[in-house]
């Protein structure tokens, strides 16, 4: 058997099966993948960020909607896992993905709760003193 720890969930394959446990049912709901950009190269470029954003989530519909060519073009350039625990993979990372904000908002976008959720937790964590303000570290606004 092996696991797969990753920012919301441990995946563990054992005798050929997969389990699941998300943090988030244990009250650990927090951000940990994210897209970054520099502040100064977005505010000259937005339109540049917004069709990333774009093809960014594009690429994930496509996944979604048809994970097994997804998957095979994947593997062409990262073959590490496999094919069947690739395709294993997605559907609890579409899940986690899929949560009640993104329904409401759309796929991508940034629940202020949660980042402050996140950083309480990084805090919390690495002893930080210092209070920092959700809104100072994220945007929506290159999704519209």
């Amino acid at each position: 058997h092996y696991g797969i720890v990753g920012p919301y969930i441990c995946i563990v394959i054992y005798e050929s099966a997969l389990n699941v446990i998300k943090f988030a049912d244990y009250g650990v709901n927090h951000y940990d993948l994210m897209i970054i950009g520099n502040t100064d190269y977005l505010k000259k470029h937005p339109n540049i960020a917004k069709k990333f954003l774009r093809a960014t989530y594009k690429g994930y519909e496509l996944t979604r909607d048809n994970p097994e060519k997804a998957v095979d073009y994947y593997l062409k350039y990262n073959p590490v896992l496999g094919k069947d625990t690739t395709i294993a993979g997605l559907p609890p990372t579409f899940e986690l993905l899929e949560d009640e904000y993104t329904r409401k908002n759309g796929v991508g976008y940034i629940d202020p709760a949660k980042v402050t959720d996140t950083i309480e937790l990084i805090r919390k964590s690495y002893n930080i003193e210092k209070a920092i303000k959700a809104d100072s570290l994220f945007s929506n606004e290159y999704l519209k």
